[in-house]
């Protein structure tokens, strides 16, 4: 295989001392904006505090270094490439986000030059400065520099996916089809959805190859599977080492399938209801306990695409009507992050005088990007694996539910379709020939009208907001601030975790009555979670109730039977009932679920010491 590449002439480097000059000044616009938004956010909570995706990026880099195992030690839920790079990050400087979020500037500051080089390469120069400074200027881009997530890494590997691809790929060899692969690759490493894109041409190429056995399909098939599988295949091996479980890259892919394609799917991120989605992300434990049985991380999966896909089969009218809003959903302009934590218009309110600014917003590059692709998507034979990677992406994006960080990747071909458009636009004016741009501005105005008009947009309110709030209070043993912030998430949705939580922080405040009643709220709206009777269960003890509480323990086990705590207070509450071989009962199956040794260990001497009590009590009635 040839694995040399003239990387100047593929990607035409060259450059005037204008060029430069004008590409600097655009560059360190960006690089400022972004490293003033890092260092005013730097203090935040949300920041010092990691929520969601954030804060288990974290714990998993943190686990890394001390509990080492990296590699073959668990199967991947979630793309591992993020929390291996902010692993070695914490390695080297020690847990401090200012370091890998600086990090993130730089590579995001860099995508403006990549995204420069893509403009110039599918259409002018002046396409290029134009993308690149919606690029410096895109307050999306800005905002995901400095968080916690793998959106930045991911960019920038797709961006330079892209600029491959701008050149004539008629004209590949085998090294630059081996680019190819080990580019998606890595991008499929931070998120898999890019893989559609490969698959296709591979597709593609066998079918040509079997048509015609051209040399042509053989080096895109040896050259892009060569890529992918050298990135892949360590992936794959470490889940295979841990699990015995044929998992190519993650296993959330079911429930994320099923989050987006099922009857109460709303074409965005919604909690499942049916089980306890934060302590279970990816429905195994669900899944086990629905199918009766011990699950693989494959298997769990699979019960979720199964689930969809009886419900797309058994409803395709509803299931098509989905996949359109969908569709209009992703050209919208509303990030529809999976909480206000993550959205730039909540950090603009509260944390950011840079994202106040007027800068470029998605609908912007939307509508001006619908008009650069229809006008030019067919004018280079070459460029068709540009449309073909869009076209893949946004299919690829659509089939979960539409998210600002799902759609992220692809945005740097869209900004420079729409800086296409916005030339087109200018040129048409200019030469008033109005007849070419029917058809875009039918386009943009159906697609306005049904995003505006007709279709239900998805509402987001700061409830998650302050319920992390809350919990951070909490953690720092502020609960009468967690109480206030418990209550305000309450105000815009009253839902279970949040009255837990509320329950939880007036028990440390020792106001049990109050934690009573938290309790019996949260279980009046979920009372399928196991851990709110449990807490009920303590408050119920500390009041001195122990017939109420032992009623709340055994309603945790029943929902879940491995609760050994469930059976380690309800051990408790049989000892000073003087129950003790119901105590007894109780306790071995606390040591049966148990993972503390030391706890475990004084679990023990109580049932020494109970049935020591059992024993006198027989010698006294003999």
């Amino acid at each position: 295989m040839e694995t040399n590449i003239n990387w100047k002439s593929l990607f035409h480097f060259d450059l005037d001392k204008s060029e430069k000059k004008n590409l600097f000044v655009i560059t360190a616009i960006g690089f400022i904006l972004r490293l003033i938004y890092v260092l005013e956010t730097q203090s935040s909570p949300f920041i010092q505090h990691p929520f969601s995706d954030s804060e288990i990026y974290a714990n998993w880099a943190l686990d890394l270094i001390d509990f080492g195992g990296w590699f073959g030690a668990e199967t991947f839920f979630m793309s591992p490439a993020y929390p291996y790079i902010l692993g070695i990050v914490f390695l080297i400087f020690g847990k401090n986000f200012i370091v890998i979020r600086l990090i993130q500037v730089i590579v995001s500051t860099l995508n403006i030059i990549l995204i420069y080089f893509i403009g110039r390469n599918l259409h002018s120069k002046n396409a290029g400065y134009l993308s690149a400074v919606i690029a410096s200027v895109y307050s999306i881009f800005i905002f995901y520099s400095g968080a916690i997530l793998s959106e930045t890494f991911q960019v920038f590997i797709i961006s330079f996916l892209i600029l491959v691809l701008t050149n004539d790929w008629k004209k590949f060899n085998y090294s630059a089809w081996f680019a190819v692969g080990i580019t998606t690759g890595l991008a499929a490493v931070f998120r898999a959805n890019i893989l559609i894109f490969p698959l296709l041409i591979l597709l593609w190429f066998a079918w040509k190859y079997i048509k015609s056995k051209t040399e042509f399909a053989k080096k895109g098939i040896v050259g892009i599977s060569a890529g992918i599988v050298l990135i892949i295949a360590p992936v794959t091996l470490n889940n295979y080492l841990a699990s015995g479980d044929f998992v190519p890259l993650t296993s959330n892919g079911g429930i994320n399938f099923y989050i987006g394609n099922n009857e109460n799917a709303v074409g965005v991120f919604v909690t499942p209801q049916q089980f306890d989605y934060y302590n279970d992300m990816s429905g195994k434990k669900y899944a086990e306990q629905q199918m009766g049985i011990e699950l693989s991380p494959s298997e769990a999966s699979n019960y979720w695409y199964e689930k969809s896909v009886d419900y797309l089969t058994s409803n395709p009218v509803d299931a098509t009507k989905l996949f359109l809003k969908k569709l209009i959903l992703f050209w919208g302009e509303g990030e529809n992050a999976q909480s206000s934590i993550m959205d730039d218009k909540y950090f603009a309110e509260n944390y950011s005088s840079i994202l106040q600014l007027p800068l470029v917003n998605f609908i912007l590059i939307s509508i001006f990007s619908l008009i650069g692709i229809t006008l030019n998507w067919n004018r280079k034979p070459n460029h068709s694996l540009i449309i073909l990677l869009l076209f893949a992406y946004i299919f690829a994006t659509v089939l979960f539910f539409v998210n600002g960080r799902f759609r992220l990747g692809i945005t740097p071909l869209l900004i420079v379709f729409a800086s296409i458009g916005i030339i087109n636009l200018y040129n048409i004016f200019r030469e008033s020939t109005f007849d070419r741009i029917k058809i875009p501005v039918i386009i943009v105005l159906a697609f306005m009208v049904s995003y505006y008009f007709i279709i239900d947009k998805p509402k987001f309110t700061d409830y998650d907001a302050y319920l992390k709030l809350g919990d951070i209070a909490y953690n720092e043993g502020e609960y009468k601030k967690a109480v206030e912030n418990y209550k305000r998430s309450l105000f815009y949705n009253e839902n279970y975790q949040a009255y837990m939580n509320l329950g939880n922080s007036y028990a440390m405040l020792k106001d049990y009555r109050q934690a009573v009643a938290a309790f019996n709220l949260a279980i009046n709206r979920n009372d399928n979670y196991a851990l709110t009777h449990f807490n009920l269960g303590f408050a119920y003890t500390q009041m001195g109730n122990l017939e109420l509480a032992s009623k709340e323990y055994q309603k945790a086990i029943d929902i879940d039977p491995q609760f050994a705590d469930a059976y380690r207070n309800m051990g408790i509450v049989m000892y000073i009932s003087e129950r003790y071989e119901e105590a007894i009962y109780y306790y071995e199956k606390f040591l049966q679920f148990a993972m503390d040794e030391e706890i475990k260990s004084s679990v023990r001497q109580d049932i020494s010491t109970l049935k020591k009590l059992i024993e006198g009590a027989d010698i006294r009635n003999n």
